[in-house]
């Protein structure tokens, strides 16, 4: 494992133009080789302004330099660490062979690839586009409370305490302050309520739901059900518009409910190179039936609203998610289906098969393989529940794909300490290996390209703020170290500023290695061989080493997250906003969400 190899090997490109190429990507010699040579993702010199792509092949172009950087950490010799280079390549056939990893109850475990479930209809070019809006219409209005098993409402009661914690965390931060204060200025009818801090406020529906997207959206803390985070923004829309309609405690359950059921099904086929994770462009698709089923539309009318939300398809552009706009990827499509809702309520009309007509939404945002695949979006909707196998919780202020690696560097911090070292100090620290699962290793690298300039850029420009760190694996991973935690308090200023940090930071190496699985990670600690500790635990071998401290976590849900539930995250998010009998208020509440007729009981706890 190692950073730098550039210039090792004699590496050379051929620049020109083959027309049976796939794909045209323009990238600098320099960044080709760190691609190449794996020091950082091929998604990083996009993000930093200096590589382009034709948008007709800009999917095809991202999977090529995927792959060249994943494969770039797959053993080519045992020239570097034959150790590493066979646990990764056998690690990863046995998971390709089957063997999976307990995730607690299902879910996402080895790397096996899904198989197709359609590859007659790709082949043979069916152009049948299934009724996706009037399906989804039709069981967006029959899905009631009786329906949900016990488990998904345990589900959604764990996503409603861990969003309104994480949003109350953003308040911390300045962006999320000033975003409040911005929203309050404005004029709306007291409809629903806003999290200002340690206090609320009253506004239309659909500035509160902005408020409270926005926060629950800025540092990355909330949680995803299959392919879709849905946390962020499900909740806060299903409670401004429950508030709004005077919805019922059940009501506001089935409403979140279905909002994950539709978003986690749509990401299946909405899913492409360039649109994935936060940047999955799903959420115009399910908030027009959260917000619509609250204010009481019927199947008709929810087809218009889907269809008034659909009439200009949102994507982000990522790079704009170092600033301080983050947060509006949630807030932006929040906004937008409850006013569709409203314009419906009101005698408007939306075109009731916008979703999937070939010139609507689906197919403006992302490169959908089949019509067919389409069906995905509803299939098995109010009788198969993702919610029961396929959410996962976060536990920490990050990207889900570090969540593993930052688990296994606090057991790893645990073990320094019980060693008597200080894990809060550089200088205990030789050298960090950072084991990543591919999704971590093509993410992990986003916007610093694994050097601490970026720190400086947050700290000295004014168009930066700590959000591009929320997708650095080497600084969660250094910061999870230092302080033994990753929530709010480590996107602070000071620490972002800190030498002890950076200097950390400089010393993790990282790599892709299959044998993790998709959602697990690995970290190792050499200590300084001129150390010993106070319990005599080092073992400083031949070449000056000190001892070895590592520690493995395969998933989120059985090993991340074990022992650690929503009221857990509620308390541990909203600990500097809030007194522990105020959090206390609300987790009582949202266990008893279905004795309120009306839910904005519950706003009145905020």
């Amino acid at each position: 494992m190692g950073r730098s190899r550039r210039g090792a090997g004699g590496a050379a490109l051929s620049p020109g133009r083959d027309p049976s190429a796939h794909a045209t990507l323009l990238l600098s010699e320099e960044d080709w080789l760190a691609v190449l040579y794996g020091e950082y993702s091929p998604l990083a010199p996009a993000l930093n302004g200096r590589s382009y792509a034709m948008k007709s092949e800009s999917n095809y172009a991202s999977v090529l330099g995927l792959v060249m950087f994943l494969f770039a950490h797959l053993p080519a010799s045992t020239v570097t660490d034959p150790a590493f280079d066979g646990e990764n390549l056998f690690g990863g056939l046995e998971r390709r062979g089957g063997q999976a990893v307990d995730c607690g109850g299902g879910g996402p475990s080895g790397t096996a690839i899904e198989p197709d479930p359609r590859p007659e209809e790709r082949i043979l070019g069916d152009v049948e586009a299934p009724d996706v809006t009037r399906e989804l219409a039709l069981r967006a209005e029959a899905l009631s409370y009786e329906d949900l098993p016990e488990r998904v409402v345990e589900r959604v009661k764990t996503q409603i305490r861990g969003v309104l914690g994480v949003s109350y965390a953003a308040t911390e931060r300045q962006p999320g302050r000033t975003f409040a204060g911005a929203i309050e200025g404005f004029d709306g009818r007291p409809e629903a309520t806003a999290i200002a801090g340690d206090r609320t406020f009253r506004t239309s529906a659909e500035r509160a739901a902005m408020v409270n997207c926005y926060l629950s959206q800025m540092l990355e803390w909330e949680d995803f059900t299959h392919f879709a985070h849905t946390g962020s923004i499900v909740v806060p829309t299903a409670l401004a518009a429950a508030e709004a309609a005077g919805a019922s405690g059940e009501e506001f359950i089935t409403a979140v409910a279905l909002g994950n059921e539709i978003a986690g099904r749509t990401g299946v086929f909405l899913t492409d190179p360039t649109s994935l994770g936060q940047s999955l462009p799903v959420h115009q698709t399910e908030l027009p039936f959260v917000a619509g089923k609250l204010f009481g539309l019927d199947a008709e009318e929810l087809q218009s609203a889907a269809g008034m939300a659909a009439i200009q398809p949102e994507r982000t552009s990522v790079a704009g998610w170092a600033s301080d706009a983050k947060g509006l990827l949630a807030a932006s499509p929040a906004r937008k289906s409850i006013e569709a809702v409203k314009f419906v309520d009101a005698g408007l009309e939306g075109r009731r098969d916008l979703l999937e007509h070939p010139a609507g939404l689906f197919y403006s945002l992302t490169d959908v393989r089949s019509p067919a695949d389409m069906a995905l979006a509803f299939e098995g909707l109010g009788s198969e529940w993702l919610l029961e196998d396929l959410y996962f919780n976060k536990r920490y202020a990050s990207n889900g794909f570090f969540q593993a690696a930052i688990h296994a560097a606090l057991d790893v911090r645990e073990q320094l300490r019980a060693a008597g070292l200080d894990p809060a100090d550089p200088a205990t620290y030789n050298i960090v290996e950072l084991h990543m699962n591919t999704a971590m290793a093509a993410t992990g690298t986003l916007f610093s390209e694994g050097e601490t300039d970026l720190l400086d850029e947050i700290l000295t420009c004014e168009d930066r703020i700590y959000t591009p760190l929320l997708y650095e694996a080497y600084y969660a991973v250094a910061a999870a170290l230092l302080e033994g935690e990753l929530t709010h308090r480590q996107y602070r200023e000071e620490l972002i500023a800190d030498p002890d940090l950076r200097a950390l930071f400089g010393k993790i190496q990282g790599a892709t290695d299959l044998s993790v699985g998709d959602f697990g990670g690995k970290v190792v600690v050499d200590t300084d061989g001129s150390l010993v500790s106070q319990a005599g635990a080092d073992r400083v071998d031949e070449d000056g080493y000190g001892a070895e401290y590592s520690a493995t976590v395969e998933c989120i849900r059985g090993g991340v997250n074990a022992g650690f539930d929503g009221s857990d995250k509620l308390r541990t998010a909203a600990a500097d906003t809030l007194s522990e009998t105020e959090i206390a208020r609300i987790d009582d509440a949202v266990a008893d969400l279905e004795s309120m007729d009306d839910v904005s009981a519950l706003g009145g706890v905020l």
